[in-house]
C-alpha cells in the first residue's frame, strides 16, 4: 500500500487568504461580541453560494442572537486553513475536511446534513451512452472529470471505484493517475464538460449532479431504497450512462472550530440542529440549497470515507506531524 501525503498545502501553516468579500447578512447581534464567522465555498459554479445559506443565516441569527459574517473560500483546503489560522467559526464541509480537521485537532462535528429525507448520499461515474462504455478498464487512457479534489463524492469514491475496477489511479487526487488523464473542478462542471467536451469519457460526481440524466432502469436497488432523489431519474435531457455507483456515504459534516470559546457556540449549533426544513431553503431561491437539515453525529459517522482515503494511499497519520 503506497503512503503519501494529501493535498501538502492544507497542512501547511500560512495565514489563508479568503476569496471575496466578507459581510455582514443580519444586524440582530450588538458588536462583535455576537459575530459569528461562517465559512462558505461554492460546491457549484453555476450557484450563488452566499444567496443559497441566505435563509438558514437569517434563521440562525433569528433564533440565536448573533450576527452571521460570511467568508468566502476559492476551495476546500482554504476552509480548513480557515479554521486552523481561527479565520472561521463554523462551515459545512466536505468529509474529508471533517476527518483532517479532527486528526490535526481543529474541528467538530456539528452534525450530518439531510437531504430528501436521508442522511446518506451516493457517488456516481457516468458516461455518455454513444460511447458505449460498459466496463471501467475501457476508460483506460481516456480524460476523467471530477469535482473539488477534496469532495467525497466528486473525487474521493470516484477514485476508489476506478481503482476496484482495474485501473492505476497513481497519486491522484494530489497527483497524477497513470492509467487516465484527471481534471477537478465541481460537480456541475464536471457534468458539462462530460457533455460538452470529446475528450472527455467519464465524471465522477456526486448523485445530486447527474441523477435527472441517468435513465432510472439503470439504478441500483441500494440506491432506489436509500436516496429518494431516485424519482426524479431520467428528467433532464441529455441521457447519461450510469457506469458505477458507490455504496452509502454519510453526508458531509457542519463543523465548528474546536477553540469556539464563545457563548454564541452553543446557541448557534442547537439551532442549526433544531432548524425546520422550511429554515434551509427559500421558495423563491433560483438555486435553493442541496440539504433540509443537520442531524445529530459524530467523527466516527466517517470511518468509511477515511477507509477510502487509506485505500487510496493517503497518509492521515502525517497531519498529526505536521500540525
Amino acid at each position: 500500500m503506497r503512503r503519501r501525503n494529501y493535498l501538502k498545502t492544507v497542512a501547511g501553516v500560512g495565514t489563508v487568504t479568503l476569496g471575496g468579500v466578507a459581510g455582514c447578512l443580519g444586524n440582530s447581534g450588538s458588536g462583535n461580541n455576537n459575530l459569528v464567522r461562517f465559512g462558505l465555498t461554492a460546491v457549484e459554479g453555476d450557484v450563488d453560494t452566499r444567496e443559497q445559506w441566505r435563509p438558514l443565516f437569517e434563521y440562525i441569527e433569528n433564533e440565536a442572537d448573533v450576527t452571521i459574517e460570511v467568508n468566502e473560500a476559492s476551495n476546500y483546503s482554504a476552509i480548513l486553513q480557515a479554521f486552523r489560522n481561527d479565520q472561521i467559526d463554523i462551515s459545512g464541509t466536505p468529509h474529508t475536511i471533517g476527518i483532517i480537521g479532527d486528526r490535526l485537532e481543529v474541528t467538530d462535528v456539528v452534525g450530518l446534513r439531510r437531504a430528501f429525507g436521508t442522511d446518506r448520499e451516493f457517488a456516481f461515474i457516468t458516461t455518455l451512452p454513444e460511447d458505449n462504455i460498459s466496463d471501467i478498464n475501457e476508460l483506460a487512457g481516456s480524460e476523467i472529470t471530477f469535482a473539488d479534489p477534496l469532495s467525497t463524492p466528486g473525487a474521493m469514491f470516484p477514485l476508489y471505484m476506478l481503482s476496484q475496477g482495474g485501473l492505476d489511479v497513481g497519486e491522484a487526487p494530489d497527483g497524477d493517475p497513470v492509467d487516465f488523464q484527471a481534471s477537478y473542478s465541481d460537480h456541475a462542471i464536471a457534468r458539462q464538460q462530460l457533455i460538452n467536451r470529446e475528450s472527455v469519457k467519464a465524471a465522477g460526481t456526486g448523485s445530486f449532479s447527474v441523477i435527472e440524466h441517468v435513465p432510472s432502469e439503470q439504478l441500483p436497488d441500494r440506491f432506489v431504497e436509500n436516496d429518494p432523489a431516485a424519482e426524479s431519474a431520467g428528467s433532464a435531457e441529455p441521457a447519461l450512462d450510469l457506469l458505477a455507483v458507490s455504496e452509502p456515504i454519510p453526508r458531509p459534516p457542519v463543523l465548528s472550530r474546536r477553540k469556539w470559546d464563545s457563548e454564541n457556540r452553543e446557541p448557534v449549533e442547537q439551532a442549526l440542529l433544531d432548524a425546520p426544513s422550511e429554515a434551509f431553503i427559500s421558495e423563491d431561491a433560483e438555486f435553493p440549497l442541496w440539504f433540509d437539515g443537520v442531524v445529530t453525529g459524530s467523527i466516527e459517522e466517517y470511518d468509511p470515507v477515511a477507509d477510502v482515503m487509506s485505500e487510496l494511499g493517503i497518509d492521515l497519520d502525517r497531519y498529526e506531524e505536521m500540525s
